[in-house]
């Protein structure tokens, strides 16, 4: 076991006010709920705050993955063991093809309804793209804060836009910046309040990809009939077009666009505070909280081994919670 050590000591110095945002409710809970309470138990750190993801459902998309098919218990006591720790909940509701009538979705709207009852932080929120369910979740759900989802900013072609990028934060309580904009610093210099801007580090997709419009086009299509597709997934995603994961971690750093300490220190010194750590489609969690472990909690430790022990200790005592 390693000795306690005071909290600040472990976080990462560079970015030490960075405000987290982790992927995988309703996906990954338990190995998520188990990394925030072994911190904050063991340290008195609570690593982050904020988490998000979506069930199936027609307002889905981003990760169509089967795993994320519940019953209405499950969905619950999901959604309550985050709200209880104080967890803010964005859930994603970022289908590009939402119409009128999709909005009476009996799934969608008890899961908004529950946010908005059940907000001890004040900050759950919706991450969308489409207008029909941003006026829809404006005059019904008024509670819940609204943000601006990635695939908004690519199917409207927003891309490096700086006054499109204001537009939406006048609108929105905060907006995802495409991928292509994290590195952009003469963009993330200019933005007015960056700390309503959110940036994802760990995506593996290629830089400036041609086709990723083209990626949520599948996925949100997909998502309209999910219950069609529930038994074909794998199949379904190999039309998204995208080159295979082996390709794209071969050419890293120059391809992938998961950033670079030195690329998020650059964000970080531009004003921008919301950074997103993916995983909620991932068919285990192991890869995310690796990332976890090496983004939220500093590498030039006290003492040449200190976190080596704790990321140690931490996922021996995460195998044996998980096999109990």
């Amino acid at each position: 076991m390693v000795s306690e050590i005071p909290s600040l000591d472990l976080l990462n110095p560079l970015w030490r006010n960075a405000k987290w945002d982790v992927s995988g409710i309703f996906a990954n809970d338990k190995e998520l709920i188990y990394f925030h309470d072994y911190f904050l138990n063991r340290f008195g750190i609570k690593p982050f705050s904020l988490i998000h993801g979506a069930p199936l459902c027609i307002w889905n998309s981003g990760r169509v993955n089967p795993k994320m098919q519940m019953n209405t218990q499950r969905l619950v006591d999901s959604l309550g063991n985050f709200i209880k720790r104080n967890i803010a909940i964005d859930v994603t509701f970022t289908n590009l093809f939402i119409k009128e009538e999709h909005l009476d979705d009996l799934l969608g709207n008890n899961i908004l309804e529950a946010l908005a009852t059940y907000n001890p932080t004040g900050d759950n929120a919706v991450i969308l793209s489409s207008d029909v369910l941003y006026s829809y979740i404006k005059e019904k759900y008024p509670t819940l804060k609204l943000v601006s989802s990635i695939l908004k900013v690519s199917w409207e072609k927003g891309k490096n836009n700086l006054a499109y990028y204001e537009a939406l934060a006048d609108r929105f309580d905060k907006v995802m910046v495409h991928p292509d904009d994290s590195t952009n610093i003469e963009l993330l210099s200019q933005l007015k309040n960056p700390e309503k801007f959110e940036i994802l580090l760990n995506e593996n997709c290629v830089r400036q990809c041609p086709i990723r419009h083209k990626h949520y086009e599948s996925l949100s299509n997909l998502s309209l009939n999910y219950l069609g597709h529930s038994d074909d997934f794998e199949n379904m995603r190999l039309k998204n077009l995208c080159v295979s994961d082996v390709a794209l971690l071969s050419n890293t750093p120059k391809c992938t666009t998961q950033l670079t300490p030195d690329e998020i220190l650059v964000a970080y010194q531009a004003g921008i505070r919301f950074f997103k750590i993916q995983g909620r489609g991932l068919h285990q969690s192991g890869s995310e909280l690796m990332d976890m472990l090496r983004l939220m909690f500093r590498e030039d430790a006290l003492d040449e081994t200190m976190m080596w022990e704790i990321s140690t200790d931490f996922l021996e005592s995460l195998a044996e919670y998980l096999h109990s």
